[in-house]
């Protein structure tokens, strides 16, 4: 959005601002000083020096309220602005969604009245453009005469001039609006209580002002990028409600939103109703947001990124790497002006930025296709608006000629990186990586997914008054022996090859860790990663590695690092290949130069090591010899209700990963082959399942089975089938009683089980169930039991999840082998009417209410490895965050069928309905789930709005093949 503030005719240019805007404390705190700048978009075309002004944040230790020190005069900032909403694809989708969002929601207006809705600060009309075709009629007011003269031939009513009481009076006399929209403005103003009397001139009773501010986890994420002159103030919910009581008005919902990298969507009104905001508020207070500590926190790792930063980008420039950014977005003029950093050119979408140089640093931008006549064979790509890092990425990709993408041995003859500063400082390949393997190298930042069998973990931590107990020898992690090593600085370990899996955990000091991918039938054999590890960030101190990798570290100050190994230590033994760390060919990314060897302490031992090249036979001959020693490496998965729709996905996705589907009575073992069948007894035949059990000899169980209806014949597909007396034997017989007796069985033969069951079978209380750091419910998680008894289908299921939590609960006392998964409303990239994305695109009705989704692309990988790894317990397998079904569908729409359309209907309105076709009559549970614990063991799983994105891309292309074959 481009910005507003008050009407302004004064001639100042900038001046100090001592009170806090929000409740006018005069006692105000500095949080972070990110020196002098000049205006984040003054963009000029020729290299001048510009006019800087001081961007210092401040706290009000009041409300909490942040805002800047130094107010810049809104007819500099505003006047003439290159901020041009339709040119970003992402954002267009989210105004997409916004707009039918609210179409659906605002019901106090009669149908045969025409909507009304004013946007302030509507820059080019974008976000006004669906409520158009929805039917509204739609009003914006913007000050950027260079932009609201591109609006005035698109219908819309538009006013040029600053949002305030004077505007309002001055073009709205007696005239109110349904919805008011304020996005991306509100947080740029100076005067916020003027413009908030301003949005009351034009409301009535029933209307609804909608303000979003981005930012929302600005604090929690140690975000500083999106400080510039322009962003005046940063509200927390606790500021907004004062400011809006203020006012007469009433704070009546809180949601975050993803756009922009995560922000707030309020929603004031003049009647007070039912709200989110006092669980928002304890949510704020639980993530220390009322604590002046956690500030001080704040600027210290502000401060570092800052230093990581410089760091890499110089590294890159001395190994050749011509460094380009892309997007010249504002955040992106306050990283470079406060980190002092220069870049070759920046790339960006909008025709109007071409030619111009960023302010401060004084970087030429251009057109992106310019970067198919690049000549540098070594590229580094920086997202200077990270929140749009994935657009970026693929846009970079599409933009580079096939020519540069030539391979040669798997290698893209143009090497290109992208540099991403957010959440961390990582290095994702462009081209010649595969699956974007994410090499770290600043200080303090880490990868959230290294090589497969890499990752870093969360060790159970335990806290009390006296401090903290860590446990690592858990028999969850399976290691045999602990080492603990302490280190002087300088000191520098590896590389060591080993053929057994290890832990490595920092607890004091820090070290760079290095690993290096030696298993020979590897995808990544050969290439190396480097991370920090941190003993004062527990997010970031444990590394799992696994077998056939080499390993070393590098010390930049004393530390302690506990190992654990996979086999009993033998001191006399030489259980390990050492590798030169000097050696070149592997392109080791130490943080020093390490050839001078004044620079680190190193055994003799490791010094004198060979080159990997002198070792690779050895290394190659014992994975063959591994390979070839008997042993009980080969897994069998028994597979119960292989042929419904879960398990049919899970049977599919272990073939794709190397299983070899095999008949039950034709199973001869061999080492280190994998195998997968598929159950055909009853399992309430105890003759039956016993001998099938003693034919198989299963390593593992997955129990898919579960009756979601009855026969087809009966002419009910859903659920409401076994509300009745009649089917409740075969809904306790096939949810409740087979699936504890497989579990008790494997229990006592010491197979590993799995069950695969349902999340819907809970109660949403708002007294009880409180709200997470992230200032929204965060669902339920495993430590609650079922509480929804809503209906027979719910009831038997919830029994079952009970059942198998006392059952591990009683086998604490010697090894317990039940894996208890949790998932919910799953989604797949099948074109088939199983598949819930297709029966929500054939339905002309739907009930939209947001839940926790299981896309299984996205999780059958995490499911498989927790199989291997035999964990145990319960886990919530869904996606982060959630979604309701009407962005499903939006997203459906943009990506696969743009003609799609369907009707929403509540909950209350769907129980009413009459006709039986795509409608429920049982009572549903509210499936959102916490997504907490099973994110500690795998911290890359993708939001859900990011992973129904992916499937619905791959739903679309499969979409396109059948049309074609046809």
């Amino acid at each position: 959005m481009s910005l507003s503030s008050a009407s302004t005719t004064d001639t100042w240019e900038c001046r100090e601002r001592r009170i806090c805007r929000v409740c006018d404390n005069t006692k105000l705190t500095n949080v972070l000083n990110l020196n002098d700048q000049p205006l984040a978009n003054a963009f000029l075309p020729t290299l001048t020096q510009q006019t800087t002004y001081p961007l210092m944040l401040m706290l009000c230790p009041i409300c909490y309220h942040l805002q800047l020190s130094h107010t810049v005069n809104p007819d500099i900032l505003y006047k003439h602005y290159l901020y041009f909403s339709g040119t970003n694809r992402t954002i267009k989708l989210y105004f997409n969604y916004l707009a039918n969002k609210i179409d659906t929601e605002y019901t106090f207006v009669d149908e045969n009245i025409k909507k009304r809705v004013l946007e302030i600060a509507c820059n080019d009309g974008t976000q006004l453009d669906p409520f158009l075709k929805l039917g509204w009629d739609t009003t914006g007011v913007d000050p950027a005469k260079n932009i609201v003269g591109l609006n005035s031939a698109r219908g819309h009513h538009l006013i040029c001039d600053y949002w305030s009481t004077t505007c309002a009076k001055a073009h709205f006399t007696n005239q109110t609006f349904n919805v008011i929209i304020a996005e991306n403005v509100f947080a740029h103003v100076d005067d916020c209580h003027d413009f908030l009397q301003a949005c009351k001139l034009v409301m009535n009773n029933n209307s609804l002002l909608y303000i979003q501010t981005s930012q929302c986890n600005m604090i929690q994420n140690n975000e500083f990028d999106t400080i510039y002159h322009e962003h005046v103030s940063f509200f927390c919910v606790r500021s907004m409600k004062t400011l809006a009581e203020r006012h007469g008005l009433y704070l009546n919902d809180v949601e975050k939103t993803w756009i922009h990298g995560g922000s707030f969507l309020f929603v004031l009104s003049l009647q007070n109703k039912p709200a989110t905001v006092t669980l928002a508020i304890e949510a704020e207070k639980a993530d220390g947001l009322y604590d002046l500590i956690t500030y001080e926190k704040y600027a210290d790792k502000c401060y570092q990124v800052i230093k990581d930063i410089k760091t890499t980008l110089n590294q890159l420039k001395n190994e050749d790497y011509k460094c380009i950014g892309y997007g010249a977005a504002a955040k992106g003029n306050t990283l470079l002006n406060f980190a002092q950093v220069h870049l070759d050119y920046i790339l960006d979408d909008a025709p109007a930025k071409w030619n111009l140089y960023t302010p401060g640093m004084n970087i030429i931008i251009k057109q992106p296709k310019l970067l198919n006549e690049e000549a540098a064979q070594k590229l580094c790509i920086v997202p200077l608006a990270w929140n749009f890092f994935d657009e970026i990425k693929g846009n970079v990709e599409k933009l580079i000629n096939d020519s540069n993408k030539e391979m040669n041995n798997g290698t893209a003859k143009q090497k290109i990186i992208f540099l991403r500063y957010f959440p961390c400082i990582e290095m994702i390949d462009g081209f010649h990586l595969k699956d974007n393997k994410k090499l770290s190298m600043a200080e303090n930042s880490y990868p959230t997914h290294l090589f497969d069998s890499c990752n870093i973990i969360n060790p159970s931590r335990f806290n009390d008054n006296r401090g903290e107990v860590t446990r690592l020898n858990s028999t969850e992690q399976g290691f045999k022996q602990i080492l603990i090593v302490n280190n002087k600085q300088h000191v520098l370990r590896g590389m060591h090859y080993a053929p057994y899996p290890k832990i490595i955990h920092c607890v004091s000091g820090r070290i760079f860790d290095i690993i290096i991918d030696l298993r020979i039938d590897s995808s990544t054999y050969k290439q190396c990663t480097g991370l920090w590890l941190n003993a004062s960030d527990p997010n970031q101190s444990c590394l799992s590695i696994g077998a056939h990798f080499a390993h070393g570290y590098y010390c930049p100050t004393s530390s302690t690092v506990v190992y654990g190994i996979d086999k009993e230590y033998d001191s006399n033994a030489d259980q390990e290949i050492r590798i030169s760390p000097f050696d070149l060919s592997l392109n080791i990314p130490w943080p020093i130069d390490i050839s001078n060897r004044d620079n680190i302490i190193i055994s003799t031992n490791d010094a004198r090591s060979a080159n990997f090249i002198q070792v690779q036979h050895q290394i190659s001959r014992t994975q063959q010899q591994q390979r070839e020693t008997p042993s009980s490496s080969s897994s069998i998965y028994l597979i119960y209700g292989g042929k419904g729709f879960i398990g049919s996905q899970i049977v599919s996705y272990l073939i794709d990963q190397g299983f070899i589907l095999k008949d039950k009575n034709n199973i001869s073992p061999i080492n280190n082959e994998n195998y997968v069948c598929l159950s055909t007894v009853r399992v309430d035949d105890n003759i039956d399942i016993t001998n099938e059990l003693k034919l198989v000899n299963p390593t593992h169980i997955i129990n898919c089975m579960g009756r979601t209806h009855s026969t087809a014949a009966s002419g009910q597909l859903t659920i409401d089938s076994l509300q009745s007396n009649e089917t409740l034997n075969i809904n306790i017989r096939d949810n409740l009683y087979c699936s504890i007796k497989l579990a008790l069985l494997s229990q006592s033969s010491c197979i590993h089980y799995t069950y695969i069951g349902t999340a819907g079978m809970f109660n949403y209380d708002p007294d009880k169930n409180q709200v997470d750091g992230n200032g929204e419910w965060s669902g339920f998680d495993e430590e609650q039991l079922p509480n929804f008894f809503g209906n027979n289908y719910c009831i038997v299921k919830g029994y079952t999840d009970r059942l198998l939590n006392d059952i591990n609960a009683s086998s604490k006392q010697h090894d317990s082998h039940i894996l208890n998964i949790r998932i919910t409303m799953p989604i797949t990239d099948d074109l088939s009417n199983r598949n819930l994305i297709m029966k929500l695109a054939g339905y002309k009705t739907i009930n939209s209410v947001a839940n926790s989704f299981s896309v299984l692309p996205t999780l059958l990988p995490i499911l498989l490895d927790m199989t291997k790894k035999k964990l145990t317990g319960t886990y919530n397998l869904c996606n982060p965050g959630i979604i309701n079904h009407d962005e499903i569908l939006m997203l459906y729409k943009e990506i696969i069928d743009s003609t799609i359309q369907w009707n929403t209907i509540t909950t209350t309105q769907q129980q009413l309905r009459q006709e039986p076709t795509n409608s429920m009559t049982a009572l549903k549970s509210n499936n959102r789930l916490s997504t907490k614990k099973l994110q500690l063991l795998y911290p890359q799983i993708p939001h859900v709005k990011q992973a129904v994105i992916q499937v619905l891309q791959k739903i679309a292309i499969k979409k396109q093949n059948k049309i074609s074959l046809n």
